[in-house]
């Protein structure tokens, strides 16, 4: 799991992120990935009781 987001600094505004899938997963695992099938969005409030709403739109993957 990669944490991109924590707090609310950007509370009540869309956010614009950018990751490069291959290395999070090389950095995380010290491996090369293998062929994706599939992605996961969330967010979590588990370890803070807190109460959130999310909202996602546009996710695009490319092959740079």
């Amino acid at each position: 799991m990669v944490i991109v987001q924590s707090g609310n600094k950007k509370a009540n505004r869309w956010v614009w992120e950018e990751r490069n899938l291959i290395e999070d997963f090389e950095q995380c695992f010290r491996t090369t990935p293998p062929h994706l099938i599939g992605i996961v969005v969330l967010t979590d409030t588990n370890q803070t009781n807190e109460g959130v709403i999310a909202h996602y739109s546009s996710i695009i993957l490319m092959n740079k």
